[in-house]
């Protein structure tokens, strides 16, 4: 995997899925600027009020797979393993990048642990560990603030 920065500011992205690890990844798409589209029969209640203040859009469905057609990244969190196949499979038609929750290796991209300090950011990936990506992301960032 490539270690790369996306600038999503104003960039159309979709999340598939409206559980807890989907709520999760809104929170740190927006944060980056992106314009979120969820698809999801039902959403949580934190997901609810983003889209009750149209700060999110959400398509009150299940997946189509045109859904990915016109979006710069996808995020699969589906509680299905049959959608979240689909979900890749319309993807790699599209040519979109993609991450299937769960499924590093069925995944064109994943979300690296990290923090930003100031005007740097500390970021880690443990392939399929998160929790040591994450410690290691504190760790460093505990480093760095000492020495700065």
């Amino acid at each position: 995997m490539l270690p790369v920065n996306i600038n999503l500011e104003g960039k159309d992205v979709l999340v598939v899925g409206g559980g807890v690890v989907a709520t999760r990844r809104v929170r740190t798409l927006q944060e980056q600027g992106a314009l979120v589209h969820i698809v999801a029969p039902d959403i949580s209640e934190e997901l609810h009020q983003l889209h009750v203040e149209q700060k999110i859009i959400w398509h009150h469905r299940f997946f189509d797979p045109k859904d990915a057609a016109d979006k710069w990244l996808v995020v699969a969190h589906t509680d299905s393993p049959r959608v979240q196949q689909q979900i890749k499979d319309a993807c790699e038609t599209h040519r979109v990048w993609c991450l299937v929750g769960g499924q590093p290796e069925n995944s064109s991209f994943w979300f690296m642990a990290h923090r930003v300090l100031e005007d740097i950011t500390v970021a880690v990936s443990a392939k399929a560990n998160p929790k040591k990506a994450k410690r290691l992301v504190g760790e460093i960032a505990g480093f760095l603030s000492h020495t700065s």
